[in-house]
C-alpha cells in the first residue's frame, strides 16, 4: 500500500511514553472509517514537542472545532498523560487521528449528535496489561541495578581502607572523594558499621529509609557511630567548614542513625 504524500513529505511523528520512536502495527478505528464526518477532511498544520496527548487533543480541538479528548475518565492517566512529539503539515485531521491511534496503540470512539460528534481516545484492557507488564519489568531492572550499585559502594569503601599509601595517592588527582575515604577512617568506619549491622545493611542496599536510636544499639555499634561522627567532624573542619558539631558529639545517645534519609534533619546520616 502506498503511503499518502502527506506522510511522505509532511509528517514526522515520534510517539512513545518517553518521547522516543515506537514502531508498531497501526490498528483500524471504526469511528474514523465511517467517512460521514466532513470535518475530518480539513487540513491541519501542527507541532508539539514531548507534550501530553490530552493537551495536544485540547489544542487540536480548539483549532479545528472537532472536540477530542484522551482517556475514559480522570483515572485513565496511562492514556491522557502519554507524551507525544508531533510535526505535521497540511495533513487531513482524520489521517492524523488515525496515525495517533495506530502508533500509540489506542482506539477512537465517538458520541454525541450527528454532524457534531465528539471523539475520545482510549486504550483497551489487553494493551494496558501489556504496558503494565513491561513497566514492571523495567522497574525491576532499575531496582536491581541500584541494589548492585549500593553493594559495590559498600565493598569499595571497605577496599579503599586497605590500599597502600602509593595507591591511595594516585586517587588524589583523579578521584578526590575516594582519596579521602582511602586515607581517612570515615570510609572504613561506615563500611564496618553497615557490615556489622544486618538491618542497616539491608536498608542501605534496598534503598529503604529507616532510623535507629543510638541508645538502642549494642556497645560495639555505639562506638562505631561515635567514630563515624568524630571522623566526619574532623573531615569537615579540615576542608574549612565552620559548623560546630561538639554538642552533637557529646550527646550521641540522644540522637538516631538514619539510613537513606529523604528529608533533611538533625540526625546522623549514613548513605
Amino acid at each position: 500500500m502506498n503511503l499518502p504524500k502527506t506522510l511522505l513529505f509532511g509528517l514526522m511523528l515520534l510517539l512513545a511514553t518517553s518521547c522516543a520512536f515506537a514502531a508498531v502495527t497501526i490498528t483500524q478505528n471504526e469511528a474514523l472509517l465511517k467517512g460521514d464526518d466532513p470535518r475530518l477532511e480539513q487540513k491541519v498544520t501542527y507541532s508539539a514537542e514531548c507534550m501530553r496527548i490530552a493537551d495536544v487533543l485540547a489544542q487540536l480541538s480548539e483549532s479545528t472545532g472537532v472536540v477530542m479528548a484522551a482517556g475514559l475518565d480522570k483515572d485513565n492517566w496511562m492514556v491522557y498523560d502519554r507524551k507525544v512529539t508531533l510535526y505535521v503539515t497540511d495533513m487531513k485531521l482524520g489521517d492524523l487521528m488515525h496515525e495517533l491511534a495506530g502508533i500509540l496503540r489506542f482506539h477512537w470512539s465517538r458520541g454525541g449528535d450527528e454532524g457534531k460528534w465528539t471523539y475520545r481516545l482510549w486504550q483497551d484492557k489487553e494493551q494496558r496489561l501489556e504496558e503494565e507488564s513491561l513497566r514492571n519489568l523495567a522497574e525491576d531492572t532499575f531496582s536491581r541495578k541500584l541494589r548492585e550499585k549500593r553493594e559495590n559502594a559498600i565493598a569499595d569503601m571497605a577496599n579503599l581502607g586497605s590500599l597502600t599509601q602509593s595507591d591511595a595517592d594516585k586517587l588524589k588527582a583523579t578521584d578526590p572523594w575516594r582519596y579521602i575515604l582511602a586515607t581517612e577512617p570515615l570510609g572504613r568506619d561506615v563500611a564496618d558499621f553497615i557490615n556489622s549491622f544486618p538491618e542497616a545493611r539491608n536498608a542501605f542496599v534496598q534503598g529503604i529509609e529507616v532510623s535507629f536510636p543510638v541508645s538502642s544499639l549494642p556497645l560495639q555499634l555505639k562506638e562505631a557511630v561515635g567514630r563515624i561522627a568524630a571522623s566526619y567532624d574532623l573531615l569537615t573542619k579540615s576542608i574549612g567548614a565552620s559548623e560546630d558539631h561538639s554538642e552533637l558529639l557529646n550527646r550521641l545517645d540522644k540522637l538516631q542513625v538514619t539510613i537513606n534519609r529523604k528529608v533533611a534533619g538533625t540526625e546522623i546520616d549514613i548513605y
